[in-house]
């Protein structure tokens, strides 16, 4: 009795047992808390317990390594997908890295120096790194999602040793706009280019998705598309909702992740991906 719970920053997938159903879900709101101030994993262990999950595995598909209380103290029993599966974490197992070539990020980075408002945040397995700034929009932007980021001068990028993992590219005018043009043309179709936010478009490995990953992870578990329940809000969203049968776009999701869910969940800032979770169990959300 066990499965997989899978969504655009968090993927859980339960068994339950009359049925094996596989379920998978996206932040409760937009700080990843639940209306009673519950972290999305704490939220989520809740409804599975009340709803008769025994021994629930969790698997969580990040974007962003926020590094939430609640997914800390679960650490023994959680798998993680971060980084759009760019790191993909087995309990008491090496982490499986994919790691961007260092000329690549030079060319990132000497692209990004001509945008207007666009920052490079690159992501390493253990720290965060981002050029100092004075916009202070986008340095709560960036704090929102990484946790204690090393800030210093833009060329000392250049130097960073650590394998990276994905770079993350904060534009407050939007990336569609300008950063994602301005990327596609220094890189083509090399590398994974997605918008992962209002703000935010990331770029990995090519073949490095969050769909990737569920797969990977559907074939070691022996779970099927048909048992897994995905739920996203933004493009790099859209390949783990092609790997799951039971696939939910947010009710603020993008159009493009709109078109390729089979249903529509309540807005992240409602608690959508818990409302659904508790509908399927048949469970009080007020009671969690």
């Amino acid at each position: 009795i066990y499965g997989i719970l899978a969504y655009g920053q968090c993927a859980f997938r339960l068994s339950i047992e009359e049925g094996r159903s596989g379920y998978d879900t996206t932040h409760c709101n937009r700080y990843g808390r639940n209306a009673a101030g519950r972290g999305e994993a704490a939220s989520a262990t809740a409804a599975c317990t009340a709803g008769g999950i025994i021994s629930p595995r969790y698997y969580i598909c990040r974007g962003k390594r926020q590094d939430a209380q609640d997914a800390d103290q679960l650490a023994e029993e959680i798998i993680f997908i971060c980084d759009n599966g760019a790191c993909v974490m087995y309990p008491h197992e090496a982490p499986l890295l994919h790691s961007l070539p260092k000329d690549v990020i030079h060319r990132i980075l000497d692209a990004c120096r001509s945008l207007s408002a666009g920052v490079p945040v690159l992501c390493g397995f253990h720290h965060i790194y981002y050029p100092e700034n004075d916009n202070a929009a986008m340095q709560h932007e960036i704090r929102r999602y990484y946790r204690d980021p090393q800030v210093g001068p833009y060329d000392d990028l250049y130097a960073i040793d650590e394998p990276i993992l994905k770079v993350a590219l904060c534009d407050t005018n939007g990336p569609a706009k300008e950063s994602y043009p301005v990327m596609h043309e220094a890189l083509g179709d090399a590398y994974e280019l997605l918008i992962s936010g209002d703000c935010w478009m990331d770029i990995m490995c090519k073949g490095v998705t969050k769909g990737a990953a569920l797969q990977g992870l559907q074939e070691r578990m022996g779970i099927t598309p048909a048992e897994t329940m995905a739920f996203g809000d933004y493009d790099n969203d859209i390949s783990m909702l092609q790997h799951a049968e039971f696939s939910y776009a947010m009710e603020n999701a993008s159009e493009r992740v709109r078109q390729q869910a089979k249903h529509i969940a309540p807005a992240n800032t409602k608690n959508g991906v818990v409302r659904v979770l508790c509908e399927t169990l048949g469970i009080h959300m007020e009671s969690l």
